[in-house]
């Protein structure tokens, strides 16, 4: 009897030995495939925000570049702080008027009414 125990305790052993090496060898082997993949991760988020960086730097070359100039300083002059040359004047095109609110006609909005439209 103790040798078919000895052979059963054998039979449970060795798959589970197993089991336990497969389990250590896959950790094992996962940390750094997990780390592999951050790092890769990482690695393309940094070159994404290089390439935005790159293309952003040459945005500002060209404005940098256009602002040296005279008649991009006499535009912006203009545009922004409605400066003239002298001799010029400047005239300043008003919006359309808005049309006056509409009431009801009853009351108390009849007084309220009348007093839009008289200014």
């Amino acid at each position: 009897m103790e040798a078919s125990t000895g052979h059963r305790l054998r039979r449970l052993v060795t798959p589970a030995v197993l089991v336990v090496a497969v389990a250590l060898a896959v950790s094992i082997v996962a940390v750094p495939v997990r780390s592999h993949m951050s790092r890769t991760a990482d690695i393309n988020a940094a070159e994404e925000l290089l390439t935005d960086l790159v293309a952003s730097n040459a945005d500002d070359a060209a404005r940098l570049a256009a602002l040296r100039t005279d008649d991009e300083v006499e535009h912006l002059a203009r545009r922004d702080f409605g400066l003239a040359k002298p001799g010029e004047e400047i005239y300043h095109v008003l919006p359309p008027a808005v049309d006056p609110p509409q009431v009801p006609d009853g009351w108390p909005f009849n007084h309220l009414g009348l007093r839009l439209a008289l200014e």
